[in-house]
């Protein structure tokens, strides 16, 4: 060790992981621990002598204390130093003494979040404690949840039971699109066009939604020759709650140049909605509230969204619903040739901060509004934000859409529906079926098609029948009669398996 006085010490054979205090001259000694060692938890009206484990004279504790020990009764970080008989200066680590701490557990999402899709499984883990008693009854640090509900989790602290905040998750229950019809049934090849209604509709070729084949309400489904399934499901949007960002009040005076047309430059980190915020005015008219955006490469802006927008003199909330996807360089501003022909200036006339601001304005993984296109000295326009984040994004359940083509067809909306009879519906064990008009010397074959027009059952009968549907699966199907007479010719009909 060289010292500052020019002293060189040297220690030799030295034991490594150590705490040293060195003395100049002639001492390097370990640090030592108080005891009792390790953790010190206090509960109501407990106390703790804490003692140093030898000898020293000269004793100061951080308390102020000179003894060899000391009680102590409140939370406290505790050392002490002294001198041993060859006068070499001893120092402790800090003990730590926690009275009746606060142990709550902190639960945090490990898979998935507060909202989620159907299907999928959201992992929760507390920190770290003894034991862990969930309010599904499980005991393990994480679990995994596939309900909707509230989680809380209990442990045994030091002194007494603590009890996690309540984590609310909720597993969507996205719209499916709605069809006039599920079941086509086309006397002739064609083209054929199927509309559904739905925000966002989407059209699959496969039960599985694996290949997409188009977008939209209305499918051109091209010329069906034969029978046909297609799947089609909704997309919804899941937002959080309403969260705050952004100077919240103005502060300093109201306007800057007429000729100053300024805004607030952000950025987002995860899919939003800029629901609404607040701006103050003394001159009411028409405002045109633009969101643009730059492209880092070309350097070229683009209006994302706009919003033409009359404001009363006074301070109100303006809605925006800009939805906005992650990126940089967004600003928030107004149209300055609509300024000039509104309030005869390019400045909006609305009121901006020349005091307070406080750059950045941070909502934690969510948005950042970093500066304004002036610079951070002043704050413009456009007061506590009011945005919603995205949280989830789900398909609903994929419905199939059944092309069937028949030659010679009656199908439910025809005049005879009553010729052919099928019940009960839905059915278990056996379907019972009946045409009672045509003649029981006249024969007819049965099949059963599954609900992509598979054919599964097939057989022949004369007259009335029963069929046997105990073999098959929970779910729709359908039973497609073939006669010999006109009366009954072919005839589907869509009937359920309980």
């Amino acid at each position: 060790i060289y010292w500052p006085s020019g002293t060189i010490d040297k220690y030799y054979e030295v034991a490594v992981d150590q705490h040293l205090l060195a003395h100049e001259g002639f001492c390097l000694k370990p640090f030592f621990n108080i005891l009792p060692e390790g953790k010190t938890v206090l509960c109501d009206d407990q106390e703790v002598l804490l003692e140093i484990p030898f000898n020293l004279n000269n004793i100061q504790w951080s308390t102020g204390a000179n003894t060899q020990s000391v009680s102590i009764a409140e939370d406290n970080q505790i050392s002490v130093g002294g001198h041993e008989a060859d006068g070499c200066f001893r120092a402790s680590n800090i003990k730590s003494v926690l009275y009746t701490p606060d142990q709550t557990p902190d639960v945090y999402f490990v898979e998935g979040s507060e909202v989620n899709c159907p299907g999928e499984t959201v992992k929760i883990m507390a920190s770290p404690a003894t034991d862990y008693l969930w309010n599904t009854g499980e005991t393990t640090q994480s679990i995994s949840v596939t309900e909707s509900g509230v989680y809380t989790l209990k442990i045994n602290g030091d002194c007494q039971e603590f009890t996690s905040a309540a984590i609310h998750i909720l597993f969507t229950d996205p719209l499916p699109p709605v069809l006039e019809n599920d079941t086509l049934i086309i006397s002739e090849a064609q083209e054929l066009t199927i509309s559904a209604e739905g925000a966002s509709v989407f059209w699959f070729r496969d039960a599985s939604g694996v290949e997409l084949i188009h977008s939209g309400g209305v499918f051109n489904a091209g010329y069906i020759a034969s029978d046909t399934t297609f799947y089609v499901a909704g997309l919804s949007e899941f937002f959080g709650p309403e969260r705050q960002t952004g100077m919240v009040n103005h502060q300093g005076t109201p306007y800057s140049g007429n000729n100053i047309n300024s805004g607030l430059i952000f950025t987002v980190f995860k899919d939003i909605i800029l629901e609404k915020v607040k701006v103050y005015t003394q001159h009411s008219g028409y405002r045109t509230i633009e969101l643009k955006q730059t492209d880092v490469t070309s350097g070229l802006t683009s209006i994302i969204g706009s919003r033409r927008i009359y404001i009363d003199p006074q301070t109100s909330y303006i809605d925006l619903d800009f939805e906005i996807l992650p990126g940089k360089d967004y600003v928030l501003t107004t149209n300055a040739d609509s300024n000039m022909v509104h309030q005869g200036m390019q400045s909006p006339r609305l009121f901006r901060s020349n005091s307070g601001a406080n750059f950045p304005y941070i909502l934690e993984n969510v948005t950042e509004i970093t500066t304004t296109v002036h610079g951070p000295a002043n704050y413009y326009y456009f007061y506590d934000w009011k945005i919603k984040e995205k949280q989830a994004e789900c398909l609903s359940e994929l419905i199939p859409v059944h092309i069937l083509l028949q030659t010679h067809v009656r199908n439910d909306a025809d005049e005879s529906v009553s010729d052919l009879t099928i019940y009960p519906n839905p059915a278990t064990g056996y379907l019972y079926f009946k045409c009672p008009s045509q003649n029981t010397l006249h024969g007819y074959s049965i099949e059963i098609l599954d609900p992509i027009g598979k054919t599964i059952q097939s057989k022949s009968a004369v007259g009335g029948e029963k069929i046997f549907i105990g073999d098959l699966t929970a779910g729709m199907y359908f039973l497609r009669v073939r006669a010999s007479t006109e009366n009954c010719s072919i005839f589907t009909k869509k009937f359920i398996v309980q």
